[in-house]
């Protein structure tokens, strides 16, 4: 017996060696993105492709202007946090969707996607977002009291990281986790291995604006349960659930533009232009 549970207990010490090394390639699957996710798309008009300087090199962000935005009439900024398997190429339908809202929409490549050096991690996609951040409301035409994060999938983790160091005026959640440690207990790997914890319940309950939480009920990726989780995390969350999957998610139909632009109407931050009629 003694021989036995020696066995097991190396056999468990491999298991969390081995989750603890390559849990960011699980989680952070840019190597499979890059080959395998589409960038053929259909630019939007007048798309800026930029640049940060970081100490793993350069990251890429693209900033989409809301058409009739100036100095003197800023218009709102939605950031968009893309799943774990997309790239920021592929993203036009969604950012059209904003900008005939009047948002200025930007998009931030995590580390070792696409084109951008380095590689991934909680800290640093949510570093370079808020430098991207910082870099744009710099800009006259961009409306600082008026800022959206916007995250999907995993990038809904990212836009709560980012929330707990600089609260945006609303949060949109759609098919997001409640936390990375409950996520990685099916895979039998106990909290305290946990690399990038993602404790999205704990940043919405620390968030005093408004939150919209969107999620399939089909979802087999992040089950529908999560979205239970956010929703009681807090007071200020509104939650619209869908009869789909993950990866099937109607994000150019009106069934999820409807709640998103009542939801942002109520929320106070779209523009006059944008302030369109759509049933919750």
């Amino acid at each position: 017996m003694l021989r036995i549970l020696k066995i097991l207990v190396v056999l468990v010490a491999a298991y969390w060696t081995a989750a603890w090394f390559l849990q960011r390639r699980m989680i952070f699957p840019g190597h499979w993105a890059n080959r395998h996710t589409s960038r053929i798309h259909t630019e939007v008009e007048g798309v800026e492709k930029l640049w940060l300087e970081t100490e793993a090199g350069r990251t890429e962000y693209w900033f989409h202007p809301a058409p009739a935005a100036s100095p003197g009439d800023p218009a709102p900024l939605l950031v968009f946090t893309h799943g774990n398997g997309e790239l920021i190429d592929g993203q036009a339908a969604l950012v059209r969707g904003f900008q005939e809202l009047g948002f200025h929409v930007a998009l931030c490549e995590y580390r070792g996607y696409g084109r951008s050096d380095g590689a991934p991690s909680q800290a640093s996609a949510t570093t370079d977002a808020l430098a991207m951040l910082d870099e744009l409301l710099a800009r006259p035409a961009v409306d600082a009291e008026r800022v959206v994060y916007y995250g999907r999938s995993l990038g809904g983790g990212i836009a709560c990281s980012m929330a707990v160091v600089r609260p945006p005026s609303a949060l949109v959640l759609q098919s997001t986790f409640e936390s990375m440690a409950r996520m990685l207990q099916g895979y039998l790997i106990p909290p305290f291995l946990v690399r990038d914890p993602f404790d999205n319940a704990g940043a919405v309950a620390a968030f005093d604006g408004p939150v919209l939480v969107l999620h399939g009920t089909r979802d087999r990726i992040i089950d529908y349960d999560h979205s239970a989780a956010l929703l009681a995390a807090s007071e200020r969350v509104e939650r619209v659930t869908y009869d789909c999957g993950h990866n099937d998610f109607p994000v150019a139909d009106e069934s999820h533009c409807g709640p998103v632009r009542t939801f942002l109407l109520q929320a106070d931050v779209l523009p006059a232009g944008g302030r369109g009629s759509g049933d919750r």
